[in-house]
């Protein structure tokens, strides 16, 4: 008698920027151009960001979760549209959008 084992299911995968979030972390780190409004107003804080990272792996709307100031939402949005490119969420072996949240913070002391 053969016995047959079920196949494992398949692995579900969460959206990923390419490299990991550890190269996405130092993307952020060199390309953020703090805001010259802000600097001026002293204005700090961490920008949450949430937006969905599309079956081909685009982001599609981003949206700020939590503000700190115009000028640097501004900047955190054109962070993340500009950055690295993603790859999809998997679920049950297929590509699907899938919700991401970030927070990216901006430091007065890293740019001074």
């Amino acid at each position: 008698m053969v016995r047959r084992e079920k196949a494992p299911a398949p692995v579900a995968v969460e959206a990923l920027p390419t490299g990991g979030y550890p190269v996405f972390k130092q993307y952020l780190k060199d390309s953020l151009d703090y805001p010259l409004k802000a600097l001026d107003d002293r204005k700090e804080g961490t920008v949450q960001l949430t937006f969905t990272v599309a079956v081909d792996g685009t982001i599609q709307d981003i949206k700020v979760s939590r503000k700190v100031s115009e000028e640097i939402d501004a900047e955190a949005m054109r962070l993340v549209r500009e950055g690295p490119k993603w790859f999809p969420a998997i679920r049950n072996g297929r590509r699907v959008p899938h919700s991401v949240r970030i927070s990216i913070p901006f430091k007065l002391e890293d740019h001074l």
